[in-house]
């Protein structure tokens, strides 16, 4: 059973000094399965965990 799924999310921004892009092609969490985030500074773990918790909305695609 997937408890969150995103499909083909893209989030981004643009700052005066810095480009980001995330984008999720496909990728759900299921129940009862556990999940690790991890990754060098600046990659977008916190974005990732703002979009699954409803706190960003995705520019394209969706996340249910």
């Amino acid at each position: 059973m997937t408890l969150i799924s995103f499909k083909d999310t893209r989030f981004h921004y643009d700052k005066a000094d810095r480009h980001f892009s995330l984008d999720i092609p496909d990728y759900g969490f299921e129940k009862n399965k556990s999940h690790f985030l991890v990754g060098p500074s600046g990659s977008g773990k916190t974005s990732f965990l703002n979009l699954v918790t409803g706190m960003l909305s995705p520019q394209e695609g969706s996340i249910d």
